[in-house]
């Protein structure tokens, strides 16, 4: 079998004898890179390399979620037709054609689930250890924020969205970070920055803003966490910026609305 088959069940009829479509066998899983994030009983997607958010149904939703438990179609075909009480043959129709969008669009792949990560794990993973001398915060001028801010736009556009994130990674992998830098230092970094935007010609939106104190901050070794959620109703995408679990660059009672996508930088 090519590697690119999907494997599909036998073909089935229906009760008037007609030809059904395969559920194809898989396992699946959601394609590295994308996020999901849940609010009540719908879920919102965004995929970075087509710079996409989508919105799924309960129904969508609870064959996403299948997938990054690792369960094959037969299973979540099984457990959405227990759950809701429905038709078997009506959810299996329902499930091949979602699984058959998601895969047209590369938004999962052939294979076993991976776990969502988040920030705390991300920070592990990266290797993020104290320095031996407590964290020195650097106020950056408002020229020089409003010059990164330009950084960032400009590999928005060149690179997109996952390959600025690729970007800044790069940029801070070498510099190790630690949450021992005094909590007002950075939100007078952070005032720095919403200074610059302001000033800044055209418009640095909340995502261009926050990836620029991340850089600025997390350069100088201070353990920020870039954050990015969206509301489902009505939809809005925000990005924000936190350190020690306070929110920096914006405040609770607007950022308690968003669900949250796992963290995608150390």
């Amino acid at each position: 079998m090519s590697p690119n088959t999907v494997a599909s069940e036998p073909p089935r009829t229906d009760r008037n004898g007609a030809s059904a479509p395969s559920l194809p066998v898989g396992p699946f899983r959601p394609r590295p890179g994308v996020l999901a994030a849940r609010a009540l009983d719908a879920m919102a997607l965004y995929d970075p390399r087509s710079e996409r958010y989508l919105t799924l149904n309960p129904v969508a939703t609870r064959i996403w979620e299948g997938l990054q438990a690792g369960e094959v179609p037969k299973g979540i075909v099984n457990r959405i037709a227990s759950e809701y009480e429905a038709p078997e043959v009506q959810v299996r129709a329902d499930v091949i054609a979602q699984l058959e969008n998601w895969l047209s669009e590369g938004l999962i792949e052939p294979g076993v689930a991976v776990p969502p990560s988040d920030g705390a794990r991300d920070r592990v993973e990266h290797g993020m250890r104290a320095p031996a001398e407590p964290a020195v915060v650097q106020i950056p001028s408002v020229f020089r924020c409003g010059l990164t801010i330009g950084r960032i736009k400009r590999s928005l556009r060149k690179r997109k969205f996952e390959g600025t994130l690729a970007w800044i990674r790069a940029e801070v992998a070498p510099i190790p970070a630690a949450e021992d830098a005094d909590l007002e230092l950075v939100r007078a970094l952070e005032y720095a920055v919403a200074m610059a935007g302001a000033f800044y010609p055209g418009r640095a939106r909340c995502l261009e803003q926050s990836l620029t104190l991340y850089l600025l901050a997390r350069g100088q070794g201070v353990a920020v966490r870039y954050c990015q959620g969206v509301q489902l109703f009505p939809f809005v995408a925000h990005a924000w910026i936190e350190y020690r679990s306070e929110i920096i660059n914006d405040v609770a009672e607007h950022v308690k609305h968003f669900a949250r996508f796992p963290g995608q930088l150390p």
